[in-house]
């Protein structure tokens, strides 16, 4: 999901490899990301069927309460700890499966959980316990290792470019800088909870968050508004969809986008797509787009949109695309 550019299909057992993002790669506000997205749709690979968005009922899409959600952070901290842990948190929140060696896909489970949410209550786990590899790094600063990802988080896939994001996050004096900036904003002072604060995320933090539509930094600050939401904040929360796996897959089992048959055929017979391109591209724009259109259609939040469609994500009978990526 990254724009920095790799060239060639990856194989099928492959994971991340690293590379050196620049803040120019990402846009610096939302009408800069769905340029990107309408620069990336193809309506030839992926297509957006609006008619279908508009038949939508009224009233279909509802905002969920406040902290009635799985994004609020840690509501028994303050609101500054709570974002740091969001911010940490969600630089990891990406591609919970992983393919074996014979070519069989496995989804990532650990303590009975399955995919984000093992990840997220073993982060919660290793941030509250003092003793963890995750607190040391964050208090100590002493940098983590694969070791020290496989004995918090079990059988993750591709740990290495997890030890690389988590120290790049964990280490830098710019985790607590950013979670005070954020939580500020919800006691009155300037900024928003917008794809502005995204983007300087990303800047802050180009290796776990920089992307061309700055997906897991907009669902990081998507986390630290609900978060300040669910402690009185009343201010919105402007961001574009979150790109990633199951948002899509979600968006064509209910028929609001449509793939080309060969793109479909690929998908659904497990052929990896690779990052960065043209159809990756496509079902990833088209995905930004078609929630736009629903959030309008619903007169709801982007944030709620993309959030209603997520928890719709084990509806499908089709599988998810599989594109090896640290941003999804």
């Amino acid at each position: 999901m990254k724009t920095r550019m790799r060239t060639g299909r990856l194989p099928e057992a492959t994971p991340p490899v690293a590379d050196i993002p620049t803040p120019s790669l990402w846009p610096r506000n939302k009408l800069g990301v769905l340029q990107v997205a309408q620069d990336w749709c193809d309506d030839r690979r992926v297509a957006i069927d609006h008619a279908a968005i508009a038949r939508l009922p009224a009233g279909e899409i509802v905002a969920p309460d406040h902290g009635a959600t799985n994004l609020e952070l840690m509501g028994v901290a303050s609101l500054q700890s709570a974002s740091a842990f969001g911010i940490a948190m969600n630089s990891i929140n990406y591609m919970f499966w992983s393919k074996g060696a014979d070519g069989a896909f496995i989804r990532y489970q650990h303590h009975g959980q399955i995919g984000a949410l093992a990840m997220t209550a073993a982060f919660q786990d290793a941030w509250a316990d003092p003793a963890s590899p995750i607190a040391r790094a964050r208090d100590s600063k002493i940098p983590l290792t694969v070791a020290d990802i496989q004995a918090t988080f079990g059988p993750m896939p591709d740990p290495e470019s997890r030890v690389r994001i988590l120290n790049e996050v964990l280490l830098s004096p710019k985790l607590g800088q950013f979670a005070e900036r954020a939580a500020a904003i919800a006691h009155g002072e300037a900024g928003a909870y917008n794809t502005e604060l995204a983007a300087e995320l990303a800047d802050a933090f180009p290796h776990a968050y920089g992307d061309g539509v700055l997906k897991k930094a907009q669902l990081a600050v998507s986390g630290l508004w609900r978060e300040a939401a669910s402690r009185g904040f009343q201010g919105a929360c402007d961001l574009t969809a979150f790109a990633d796996y199951q948002i899509p897959n979600v968006l064509r089992a209910m028929g609001l986008i449509h793939y080309d048959p060969e793109l479909a055929a690929r998908i659904d017979a497990g052929a990896i797509i690779p990052a960065h391109s043209a159809d990756e591209r496509a079902i990833r724009g088209a995905s930004i787009l078609a929630i736009e259109g629903l959030a309008k259609q619903q007169g709801v939040s982007v944030a709620d949109v993309d959030y209603w469609i997520w928890l719709k994500r084990k509806e499908p009978t089709t599988p998810f695309h599989l594109t090896y990526t640290d941003a999804y």
